[in-house]
């Protein structure tokens, strides 16, 4: 388990429980992203994170990718597991345009290999 400081400027992420995520399939997971934009007073939501339970949540994330790389790509079409990680970046101005294939994969992390990749794929999550 590891945790990353939040910088001194910035206020604590917000949380917020939606029941509907769990047991969610793919559609529903997407339109309760889509709907991050309704939820923010805020302009500046920038990202969220999405906790939910599989397939739904597994086959969201193999629909959302546009772009990646070959050995994350694969390894996310064969699972998503318990505790993994999909990291995705959209170039979109609103949470309400994230539709499949227009997402950016920047990270896959797999516990089942983690010891492997762990650190090399953080530090490449921290550079951008």
């Amino acid at each position: 388990t590891g945790t990353l400081p939040a910088a001194p400027e910035n206020p604590p992420p917000l949380a917020e429980v939606v029941n509907a995520l769990y047991g969610a399939d793919a559609s529903e997971l997407l339109q309760i992203i889509r709907m991050a934009s309704g939820r923010a007073d805020d302009k500046s939501l920038k990202s969220i994170m999405v906790v939910a339970h599989n397939p739904g949540l597994h086959e969201l994330s193999h629909e959302l990718i546009g772009k990646a790389g070959a050995d994350d790509r694969e390894a996310l079409a064969e699972n998503l597991p318990t505790s993994g990680v999909a990291v995705f970046r959209f170039a979109v101005d609103d949470w309400s345009d994230v539709s499949p294939r227009r997402g950016g994969l920047e990270l896959f992390v797999s516990p089942p290999v983690l010891p492997l990749q762990g650190e090399r794929s953080w530090k490449r999550l921290e550079s951008r």
